[in-house]
């Protein structure tokens, strides 16, 4: 069945919505967030008090934290030097190499490192290629890119097939 390669780990409302103790449960110890329409609206330039808390609130539990986005460095690098994090941009999402390069270089195994993302068609498959956990979430603005724009058309049955059919569980489902 195809629909198998576009199905993500969980799924969430979004990156605001998943407990800390989640990540932990699981074993993760690197958080990867995608930017554009997972932490923030599509080219929002300075991370939002809500991104800032999270962000912070993570680091202070132990987990290290970044973004991993396709946008453009300089577009990523201030966003993520505002939060005091590091980034690895230009990602080519979905495919998964410079990913899986980059997961290596930090020093993790797979199996500790998650990505939360907005999409099937980038994150989702992504992470898949990386061989490791993917969240999916729910974007947090309408606006998107042209791209995207077209992306979602695609992707929105596979979202409501995930849905309907339960296919996928919900992070909260797998907390005690």
């Amino acid at each position: 069945m195809m629909l198998r390669h576009f199905l993500p780990t969980y799924v969430g409302k979004n990156v605001f919505s998943i407990s800390a103790s989640f990540y932990e449960r699981i074993g993760k110890k690197a958080i990867l967030f995608d930017l554009d329409n997972t932490l923030d609206p599509v080219n929002v330039k300075e991370p939002s008090t809500e991104v800032a808390q999270l962000v912070s609130s993570l680091k202070e539990k132990g987990f290290a934290v970044y973004v991993a986005s396709n946008n453009t460095g300089r577009r990523v690098s201030q966003y993520c030097e505002k939060l005091g994090i590091e980034s690895t941009s230009g990602l080519l999402k979905p495919l998964s190499y410079k990913l899986k390069r980059w997961i290596k270089s930090k020093g993790y195994l797979f199996d500790e490192v998650i990505l939360v993302g907005d999409q099937i068609f980038t994150d989702v498959l992504a992470a898949k290629g990386a061989k490791i956990d993917v969240i999916l979430t729910e974007p947090i603005s309408k606006k998107d890119s042209i791209f995207t724009f077209f992306n979602r058309k695609i992707e929105g049955p596979i979202r409501r097939k995930i849905e309907k059919r339960h296919l996928v569980p919900r992070w909260e489902e797998m907390m005690p």
